[in-house]
């Protein structure tokens, strides 16, 4: 197995978009759910630094962030990944909007009260994995019918509050060509090899032995 553990990098890899035209990068903090019953605000988060991703099985996928006010009842959000290899971040709203999700997605509602929060989203990364060889991976975190609102800590809070993505993965299985032993009267002999890697093959009398590699 191995493990990437990613973070916000830079101070444009994470911001807001909201529903009355609010765009904003960057920052210590961003505002996320239905804030004061009036404005619907959406993250991003774009974690640079990835690769062997491609084909790979997903083991687990966290997301992680931190409020910088214990989170409000009712941050209901729901977390996609945009399906490219090297996503760029939104230049407005329109764009955040526009941008292309993948199938699979995680509802999440914050747990009220706590600084630290994080949630399982290994079908978005396993999404990712199957169909492209991301370099980065940018989170959208849509607001969804919230009915309260959140602080997320930014890049800017410090390296010890940004939100996190950590993910386990394993590399696919190759098959291993069997191989199929052919005696001289046709019969057929299966043998797998050894620990070390050999195979004995003991050979009667005037028997004539083939040895070929097959597919199975």
């Amino acid at each position: 197995m191995t493990t990437l553990n990613l973070t916000i990098t830079s101070d444009p890899d994470n911001g807001i978009a909201a529903d009355n035209g609010t765009y904003g990068v960057g920052g210590g903090s961003g505002l996320l759910g239905f804030v004061f019953g009036a404005v619907r605000f959406s993250h991003w988060y774009r974690f640079t630094g990835v690769s062997g991703l491609s084909g790979v099985t997903i083991d687990t996928a966290i997301l992680g962030l931190a409020t910088s006010i214990g989170a409000g009842a009712g941050t209901n959000v729901k977390v996609f990944a945009e399906p490219v290899a090297a996503p760029v971040i939104p230049v407005s709203v329109a764009d955040y909007v526009a941008k292309a999700r993948t199938s699979a997605a995680v509802s999440w509602a914050l747990a009220a009260s706590l600084l630290v929060h994080s949630v399982a989203i290994p079908a978005v990364i396993q999404e990712l994995a199957d169909s492209i060889d991301p370099a980065a991976i940018q989170i959208l975190h849509d607001e969804d019918a919230a009915t309260g609102f959140s602080s997320v800590r930014f890049f800017l809070a410090g390296p010890f509050f940004s939100p996190t993505l950590d993910i386990d993965f394993s590399a696919p299985v190759t098959s291993v060509p069997g191989i199929a032993v052919a005696a001289s009267d046709d019969s057929i002999i299966s043998m797998a090899a050894s620990a070390d890697n050999t195979i004995a093959i003991p050979a009667s009398d005037d028997s004539k032995i083939a040895v070929a590699g097959s597919e199975t």
